[in-house]
């Protein structure tokens, strides 16, 4: 679907150009279609790297076009070093993209939603600023990885029927991941 995208992308703004950082067991099926697509030297493939931080910093835009995920922390990161993200609209992606106010949100399986996405974004340098003026302001601390592991250990004690532990800092209710609210069904 990245690919997909890229190549719609490209239709409308021939100056864009792509990384994809990983690597794994698809990655001949990605390159396969780089090669249809006609992207060689537009899509690049970077394979596994440790330097996330400097990547993102040299992106104006980021994608995920995850068809599953849980809470991607490649998004939390992005959204930290202020890149606009344009994400799928798959598992916890949601709960830290706001559509239209932090990124954008695309249904997953639709690369001309995630297309239309990213010419929206290449070609408009506000919004791209205003997204990661909100990105900042959304994460604040609610995302920290002491906090999220304190919220979840409060549900567990919560759906457990035990006292929380001495000294712990509740979560409000209405700060909880839909997930993990008193009578979610999603538990």
């Amino acid at each position: 679907d990245f690919v997909e995208a890229a190549r719609r992308a490209r239709l409308s703004n021939p100056r864009l150009r792509f990384l994809i950082a990983g690597d794994g067991a698809l990655r001949p099926s990605v390159e396969r279609a780089i090669a249809k697509a006609d992207l060689g030297g537009v899509v690049h493939l970077l394979g596994w790297r440790d330097d996330v931080p400097e990547l993102l910093a040299a992106m104006d835009i980021f994608i995920l076009t995850s068809l599953f995920e849980g809470l991607p922390r490649v998004v939390l990161q992005a959204m930290a070093a202020s890149v606009p993200v344009v994400a799928t609209d798959t598992g916890g992606v949601a709960e830290v993209v706001v559509d239209g106010e932090t990124g954008f949100l695309v249904p997953p399986g639709n690369p001309a939603a995630a297309a239309a996405a990213i010419v929206a974004l290449a070609g408009d340098p506000k919004t791209r600023e205003r997204f990661a003026a909100g990105a900042r302001a959304r994460l604040g601390d609610e995302f920290d990885n002491r906090r999220m592991v304190r919220d979840l250990e409060d549900a567990y004690d919560e759906l457990l029927g035990r006292t929380p532990r001495e000294g712990a800092a509740t979560t409000p209710s209405h700060l909880a991941p839909a997930r993990f609210r008193a009578g979610s069904s999603k538990a």
